[in-house]
């Protein structure tokens, strides 16, 4: 499989190359360096469980009666949701909340990295 980074915008469709092409692989590198390792995933999957702070958006939905049922109900009925509410619970009943925020900031820096020539 080969990666053809490219950049679409109302003037069509170009191959990106040179400077940009490098920082697009920098980039996709970056983000990608936590897949390769399986405990440093799971400590990124915990930090991001913390950082979303499902609990306390349940307990808020859980008080604003009908309109926040449908918030809860999306917690609910997305896998990917519950996932998340899940490990956020047991990191908290085991008292694992700070081992797992090491990892915050880490979030945040991918988070804010700037994709590719996003901005154009």
């Amino acid at each position: 499989m080969d990666i053809i980074p490219y950049l679409q915008d109302f003037d069509g469709v170009r191959i990106l190359h040179g400077e940009d092409q490098a920082y697009f692989e920098k980039y996709l590198q970056t983000i990608s360096l936590p897949i390769g390792d399986d405990a440093l995933l799971q400590e990124y999957f915990d930090a991001w469980c913390i950082k979303q702070n499902f609990i306390s958006k349940v307990e808020g939905y859980l008080s604003s009666g009908e309109a926040g049922s449908v918030h809860l109900k999306n917690i609910m009925n997305c896998e990917a949701h519950r996932d998340v509410l899940i490990r956020e619970t047991f990191l908290r009943f085991e008292g694992q909340v700070d081992a797992a925020s090491d990892r915050l900031s880490e979030i945040v820096d991918l988070q804010d990295m700037k994709i590719p020539l996003c901005e154009l």
